[in-house]
């Protein structure tokens, strides 16, 4: 599969055609049956990928853009282990 995106880097709002992939937020490695599932395929660019690999998920979050889809996907920033997390429960497909 390709995990090339057709909708705009949430971090920063590029767009255009290979431009945007996925990250998956529980990797692919870890949890390869959520590889396809769409609240787990925050859209990217390349600096914003690099940028979530580098300073974490929760850095990333304090940009309005990636904030906006993780609440929209379902996931909720938990305080005591200072991690988003998914709700698991619903699926947003």
């Amino acid at each position: 599969m390709s995990y090339e995106a057709n909708e705009p880097c949430c971090g920063c709002g590029l767009e255009g055609e290979g431009m945007v992939t996925y990250h998956h937020i529980y990797t692919r490695k870890a949890y390869p049956e959520l590889s396809e599932v769409k609240w787990n395929m925050m859209p990217v660019c390349l600096i914003c990928h690099n940028k979530a690999h580098a300073n974490g998920l929760v850095e990333l979050s304090k940009k309005d853009g990636v904030f906006d889809w993780l609440i929209s996907n379902n996931w909720v920033f938990d305080v005591f282990y200072n991690k988003w997390i998914h709700t698991k429960g619903e699926s947003n497909e």
